[in-house]
């Protein structure tokens, strides 16, 4: 062979490698995502907001989530993401003043969609729609019609959670030094305004370096500007002022006081914020009340207890269902067991604790102890108040198995037994935590105090779902289970394989497929629309794929309404007054054990 000959075979060689090495590379980097950030009111676009893309992991693959550098729209409001892979694609969008927007998103707390990119693809004329946020502002007023500089002031949202309506706090600001406050980034709905005063009443002897700053106040390292009332420390809000003692020498405070000028919630005048609106003039006027001393003695079962809080809860925010959470008065007992509320206006009031510093292993259970006491406060001190503390009850059980499967014994340790207070004042502001399952298929709970509780199995993987919840043959997962002083057994919590789904195809009036949709499943029985509980397993919201297809899974056997609305009309949708309506529309679904049920819909208009 010549010598070009052997340079020509060469050259073919090294061609056909490079050609054989581009027909097995990786993708090439050459698709893009471009659109437009818009204002759902307006429809104009809006500038300078930030895009953000996440390119979703693959576990398959083992690919891991990646973030790709962050857009600014300009003045047109457009952004590009370009040379990106083949892939799955999240996209947000934020600016001050509007809630985050998503790809896929039609309402405020809306679902998103993944965008999915093919090599090569250019996805043009996406639309991130934003929901410009309201505000509301005004002037906290003194008796004398002075303001009052540096008060914390709370905006409370009426919303439908846990089976009842409730007020849940969403921001807070504080007084200028002209008085004036201003609440920001609030959707729109209605409110219950309100000055913020929470006071955690300490031992003075367990606080150190209290250093004096006048007659009346003390700067402590930890809580600040307080009071020296007796034995215990007083905190003061920041910059708050404080009335004059009454002629009988007693303190006065300002309590927590709602627009326009009244210390109980059932005196509070509501505001409805429509989206963007910037409401003023919400002002509150404060009143100075006297106040009394609550004193007395925390024994536990056995031991005088040290160091547990004590809240003197209002009982008219109990039964309206606002959450003070950090505004409730809290005292804390002291090396002898000694609590004081050293300045309580006259009212009705629950004198509760729990001991929480135990949780439960699987196999082991610590007591938990507990106190619930209905209090009258009126003009005189209460002092030697007594207060035992009593056991928690426990609620025992094992988890079965019903299915055509083998028991999977070795995932038992996975399953939660989920215990929720079905009384409409829970004792706790937080749910208690999980029953674990052991080894042997047992559980028990924490230490509960008496009332009506719901138990219920959490997820337990996709081959499983909760067929029941029983204790002598009654139900206690959609029933409540009354506790009294005795530890409840003999719980059975059935798991099964014959997983139930629930699927079909979203038309529109037109019978073209939705992919904007949300479909909406809750019990034919209306008794149980109000059941109270984080998450109510009998009640589920799913948003269509672009097919206008949905599916759900794992839905407990019983008689359902389902309805299709569209997404952005599905807010507050589980108020029972608007079940109600929709039940009107609804398609009855039966659902029995291992159903695979396909029911296609229609998109409702809810007005």
């Amino acid at each position: 062979m010549t010598r070009g000959a052997v340079l020509l075979t060469l050259v073919t060689i090294c061609a056909v490698t490079s050609i054989g090495a581009l027909g097995t590379s990786s993708p090439q980097s050459s698709a893009s995502i471009a659109g437009t950030v818009v204002d759902e009111l307006t429809s104009r676009p809006i500038a300078g907001a930030t895009v953000r893309a996440n390119r979703t992991g693959e576990p398959t693959t083992g690919q891991l989530r990646e973030r790709l550098p962050d857009v600014v729209t300009g003045p047109d409001g457009r952004f590009e993401f370009r040379d990106l892979m083949p892939g799955g694609y999240e996209l947000e969008a934020t600016r001050a003043g509007h809630s985050a927007a998503a790809y896929g998103r039609t309402r405020r707390d809306g679902d998103t969609e993944v965008i999915r990119l093919a090599d090569g693809q250019r996805m043009a004329g996406v639309v991130l729609t934003m929901w410009r946020l309201g505000a509301i502002s005004g002037t906290v007023l003194d008796e004398a019609g002075e303001q009052v500089v540096d008060v914390r002031v709370r905006a409370w949202q009426s919303t439908f959670r846990n089976g009842r309506r409730q007020l849940v706090g969403v921001a807070a600001a504080r007084t200028d030094d002209r008085g004036m406050y201003r609440l920001i980034g609030l959707n729109p709905g209605d409110y219950v305004i309100g000055t913020s005063v929470g006071r955690t009443i300490v031992p003075a002897a367990d606080v150190r370096a209290v250093r004096k700053l006048d007659s009346r106040t003390y700067s402590t390292p930890a809580e600040g500007t307080a009071l020296l009332l007796g034995s215990t420390l007083y905190p003061i809000a920041r910059g708050a002022a404080i009335p004059p003692p009454d002629n009988g020498g007693r303190l006065s405070i300002y309590p927590t006081s709602f627009h326009p000028s009244g210390a109980a919630v059932t005196q509070a005048g509501g505001v409805r914020l429509s989206a963007g609106e910037d409401r003023q003039g919400v002002d509150i006027q404060l009143h100075p009340v006297p106040t009394v001393k609550v004193e007395g003695i925390v024994t536990g079962v056995h031991v005088i207890r040290t160091g547990l809080v004590l809240r003197l809860e209002p009982a008219d925010t109990i039964q309206s269902g606002l959450d003070l959470d950090e505004d409730v008065l809290q005292a804390t007992t002291d090396g002898a067991g000694v609590f004081t509320f050293p300045a309580v206006p006259a009212g009705q009031y629950f004198l509760r604790a729990r001991d929480t510093s135990r949780v439960p292993t699987p196999g082991y259970v610590e007591p938990t102890e507990w106190c619930s006491i209905p209090l009258t406060v009126g003009d005189a001190d209460l002092v030697g108040l007594p207060v035992v503390l009593q056991r928690g009850v426990h609620i025992h059980g094992r988890v079965e198995f019903d299915g055509m499967a083998e028991a999977p014994i070795n995932e038992l340790t996975d399953v939660a037994i989920e215990i929720t207070s079905a009384d409409q004042a829970p004792f706790a502001i937080l749910p208690d935590p999980p029953a674990r399952v052991d080894a042997k298929g047992q559980f028990t709970s924490v230490g509960l105090p008496p009332g009506r509780y719901f138990v219920r199995a959490g997820k337990a993987g996709g081959k499983w779902m909760l067929k029941s919840g029983t204790v002598d043959q009654r139900d206690v997962a959609d029933a409540a289970i009354e506790l009294d002083r005795k530890d409840l057994t003999g719980v059975v919590i059935t798991l099964t394989d014959r997983v139930t789904t629930l699927s079909g195809i979203v038309r529109t009036p037109h019978a073209v497929p939705d992919s904007n949709a949300a479909v909406l499943i809750f019990p034919a029985n209306y008794q149980s629309w109000s059941l109270p509980g984080f998450n109510p397993h009998r009640f589920r919201r799913v948003r269509t794929r672009e097919d206008g297809g949905y599916l759900v899974n794992a839905l407990p056997i019983g008689d359902y309404f389902v309805v299709a609305l569209p997404d952005d009309r599905a807010e507050g949708w589980q108020d029972p007054s608007v079940l109600e309506l929709l039940a009107r529309t609804a398609v009855l679904v039966n659902i029995r054990d291992g159903d695979r049920k396909t029911h296609d819909l229609r998109t409702e208009e809810r007005r």
